[in-house]
Parts: C-alpha cells; sequence; structure tokens
C-alpha cells in the first residue's frame, strides 16, 4: 500500500438533502468524503457539508477522495455554476419593479405623480392594473380578486369592499376625474384633427 491508496478513498454519493442518512453513512462534496455523526439532522439542506457554520456538528470530515464517477462531478459543477450565478427569473424582476413603483407613490407625497385613467364600470381589470378615483390610486390585486375589480360594488375608495379587490397606492396630482367615473370623461381628439385637411 502507498500513502495514495490511504487517502484517496473512493468518493461516497453526493449529499442529497432529501435523503435520509444513517450514522457513519459516507456522502462526498467537493472532492472530500464526510461521514454523518447525527443521522436524525445530516439530511437537512442547512447541514450540507461545507456549507454554512453548522455543518461540522452532524458531518465529520474523513479525507480527499477521488470520484471514479466523471459525470456526477460535471453535474456537481454545473450545479454549482446555478446557484454562483446571478440569474434572477424575469417574473420576479418584473414584480420587483412593480412594488418599488407603489413603494414610490406611497413613499414620495411630494412629487406630483401623473393620474392613471380612471376607473370604469364593468371594465375587464388584470392584477396589477393602475386606476385613479377621487384623485388616488389604486392597484387592482391578483387572481382570483382581479374579478371583482370592475363591478360596481367594488369600485375604488367607495363603500365598504372596494379594498377587496382594490389596493390603495397613494395620490395623485393633474387630472382628475372628481366624482366616481361610470364612463370614460376624455374626448378623443382625433375627430376634431381630421377636420383639418
Amino acid at each position: 500500500l502507498t500513502a495514495q491508496d490511504l487517502f484517496d478513498k473512493e468518493c461516497g454519493p453526493p449529499f442529497d438533502s432529501k435523503a435520509t442518512y444513517s450514522k457513519f453513512e459516507v456522502v462526498s462534496k467537493e472532492g472530500l468524503n464526510f461521514s454523518c455523526s447525527l443521522p436524525s439532522w445530516c439530511g437537512m439542506p442547512n447541514f450540507e457539508p461545507l456549507d454554512g457554520k453548522f455543518w461540522k456538528v452532524v458531518w465529520v470530515l474523513e479525507g480527499p477522495c477521488s470520484d471514479s464517477r466523471p459525470s456526477e462531478i460535471s453535474k456537481n459543477d454545473e450545479s454549482e455554476d446555478l446557484v454562483s450565478s446571478d440569474n434572477v427569473p424575469v417574473d420576479s424582476l418584473s414584480n420587483l419593479d412593480s412594488q418599488q413603483s407603489k413603494e414610490e407613490f406611497k413613499n414620495d407625497e411630494s412629487k406630483e405623480i401623473e393620474c392613471p385613467e380612471p376607473w370604469i364600470l364593468d371594465n375587464d381589470y388584470e392584477e396589477g392594473d393602475l386606476v385613479e378615483a377621487q384623485s388616488q390610486i389604486y392597484s387592482c390585486k391578483p387572481f382570483p380578486y382581479n374579478g371583482w375589480c370592475g363591478l360596481e360594488a367594488y369600485e375604488p375608495g367607495l363603500g365598504s369592499h372596494w379594498s377587496m379587490a382594490w389596493e390603495a397606492v397613494g395620490k395623485c396630482n393633474g387630472k382628475t376625474t372628481g366624482s366616481p367615473t361610470k364612463f370614460p370623461t376624455s374626448v378623443p381628439t382625433i375627430a376634431a384633427e381630421s377636420h383639418d385637411h
């Protein structure tokens, strides 16, 4: 036996947070073997070998190992790339944007925020749609509540039920509609322009 034989044991299977481990069961990570010392905790993600401060409470470092399964190594590399990359799903970015815009409306009352379109009875509103009523901005709540956003009983700012369909975002300045709007108040300008020709 050489010293190399003593140290380079075959790597155990990769750690799996969904697995249940028995005492002294061996797993590997980054070319090192670890044996389980507290079976009831070894499979928990918070105690994954080499992660965080507490893994040493449940795992014992056994030493370096050699992996005879190159496909496993490439899988591990890919998963590490995914963990370390800064890729954020596009959905969550757009949610952040809408959240930020709501916060800006709420926090900065001094800014002159232009009012969105007035609320319209029986309109088909989607989640996040902004409307104006009584110089206030309201955001239509997500499914299933958005189905109520165009109903008279849920007209933003009126009665006792509107908050089930709408979230008050903040005040706005500029074009205001005053009393509750049942129909659009602006007159189309296209007809007026067409007389010029």
